[in-house]
């Protein structure tokens, strides 16, 4: 048998994922990004290759390709509106979305769930009967105009891209305007309820 494994206490725990995941480990690896270029190079690429469907489109699409994409994967579903009626529309939902962009479904989820990514207003039934977050057609051009234009055709962006963020928010929400949908949400960008998936 081997040695008995220590408890650690509650404190010591504490201790730990502050010296692996604290503000100083981070502070230890931006000063590091920021000196060292071959750092700098293999953190890009680990990152772009993490966030990418390799199955997709590559780290610099052709933004006609990606609205290719995007207009080949939306369907025309009973959507429900933020007023409660069902009407047709054409709607992606967020995991045909992703697809149509290139990236795994769970970055647009993560980046959803701090406020990089708009809100769906739209909805569908899922297949439990519980409301889907969808995306019409039209705002789904928006957002990928505005990330393809303001990032030289890479569809990635990091959060301290604030520019960015605030123009895919504001072309969002200028779809919705011209439809007459509003969503106090979209316009203050806050940190969701996440109440539908």
């Amino acid at each position: 048998m081997g040695r008995p494994r220590k408890v650690l206490s509650q404190d010591e725990i504490e201790a730990r994922k502050q010296r692996w995941f604290g503000q100083e480990r981070n502070a230890r690896r931006r000063q590091k990004y920021a000196e060292d270029k071959g750092f700098r190079e293999r953190e890009r690429s680990r990152v772009l290759v993490a966030n990418r469907n390799p199955e997709a489109v590559p780290d610099r699409p052709d933004p006609k390709e990606v609205l290719a994409n995007v207009r080949a994967r939306a369907v025309r579903r009973d959507v429900i509106f933020p007023d409660g009626t069902t009407r047709k529309r054409m709607v992606l939902t967020t995991e045909e979305l992703a697809e149509a962009i290139g990236r795994k479904v769970h970055i647009l989820y993560r980046w959803r769930q701090v406020g990089k990514w708009p809100h769906g207003i739209l909805h569908i039934r899922s297949r439990t009967g519980n409301p889907k977050q969808v995306y019409s057609l039209e705002e789904a051009r928006a957002m990928v105009g505005v990330l393809t234009t303001q990032l030289g055709g890479a569809l990635y962006y990091h959060s301290s891209r604030q520019e960015v963020r605030n123009m895919l928010f504001a072309a969002v929400a200028e779809v919705r305007h011209k439809e007459g949908l509003t969503d106090e949400r979209a316009r203050q960008n806050p940190l969701p309820a996440a109440a539908a998936e």
